[in-house]
């Protein structure tokens, strides 16, 4: 459902949230343009997805997806290891969006994506391990 606000004059538009929407797994925080921060374990600074667990109870995300295309829900999946099957209530994933053939997948203890971000507004989804539900 659409609803409308007025700020300073403007008009704002906003909708509220499905029930799938309130899921506890989103994405917290992301970086594109990474080059001054987080370095990976061979010092490349690549953007970056948090993935946050926001919930009170340990999460499995074994299978879910990461993305930037919105036609592809499916882009990338994260790999299952013991770090990246659950999160713990409170818990984070730092998953580097390299898109580097080379650091796609495990890297050592790191993940890496098979893309990486825009600094132009664009799509970033994270999607349930059945493909279709958008968790964030």
């Amino acid at each position: 459902m659409n609803k409308q606000h007025y700020h300073k004059g403007r008009q704002l538009q906003y909708e509220t949230l499905e029930d799938r929407l309130a899921l506890t797994v989103v994405i917290s925080e992301f970086l594109a343009e990474n080059n001054t921060g987080i370095e990976d374990t061979f010092g490349h600074r690549h953007d970056w997805i948090e993935l946050k667990n926001t919930g009170a109870s340990t999460e499995d995300i074994s299978g879910w997806y990461l993305t930037d295309d919105a036609l592809n829900r499916t882009k990338w999946q994260l790999p299952s290891t013991d770090e990246t099957t659950s999160l713990a209530p409170g818990e984070t994933l730092l998953v580097f969006a390299s898109g580097n053939n080379g650091e796609v997948g495990v890297v050592g203890d790191e993940v890496h994506t098979s893309f990486q971000l825009s600094q132009e507004p664009g799509y970033l989804g994270l999607v349930q391990s059945n493909g279709s539900t958008i968790a964030d």
